[in-house]
């Protein structure tokens, strides 16, 4: 499932940690970051669906990006799905649940 906001990123930086390997950070052009992670939702059947998301807003300006060697990246404060509840924090580009 293509989510609106996962058309146009610029780059993508896999999150490790998880049993999810679609985790990512993706940057887009204009310096927008999105988490994108698998999130487990209710369909309209109550059944559990895992469901790719990209969680909108973007995170900045509330929260600190550091980016070393383009491929390591920290994120602070943590990060927080509403729909799912995944709770943690990314560093040095690994998930560190909460």
């Amino acid at each position: 499932m293509l989510h609106l906001y996962e058309a146009d990123f610029a780059k993508a930086v896999k999150i490790e940690g998880t049993n999810d390997d679609q985790s990512a950070l993706l940057f887009y052009s204009e310096g927008v970051v999105r988490w994108r992670h698998s999130c487990l939702e209710w369909d309209d059947e109550d059944r559990n669906e895992h469901v790719l998301k990209v969680i909108a807003p973007a995170l900045a300006p509330a929260h600190t990006i550091a980016v070393r060697d383009e491929t390591l990246v920290t994120i602070t404060p943590s990060l927080h799905c509403p729909d799912c509840g995944a709770h943690g924090f990314i560093e040095e580009s690994r998930w560190r649940a909460s």
